[in-house]
């Protein structure tokens, strides 16, 4: 990722992202802290067992990824 952000000009952080309200520079600083967070979660010892396995961890709110509409077709108040 380091790779490919360097190659991006600096003018081109203050455009949108593909992700609505979202500027190329809010988008990889969400990538970055995500990143940062899942390597942490990964060194952090729990204390207690796991209460969800790798198939769980996806689980929303009992809906899988595939039934829920994609963004893109939500309508707007």
């Amino acid at each position: 990722m380091r790779a490919a952000v360097a190659e991006v000009p600096d003018e081109d952080f203050t455009r949108p992202s593909g992700c609505t309200g979202w500027l190329v520079r809010d988008l990889v600083c969400h990538l970055v802290i995500d990143a940062q967070d899942f390597l942490i979660t990964l060194v952090t010892p729990a204390g207690t067992e796991p209460t969800r396995d790798a198939v769980t961890y996806w689980n929303v709110a009992g809906t899988s990824p595939e039934r829920r509409r994609p963004a893109t077709t939500r309508s707007t108040p």
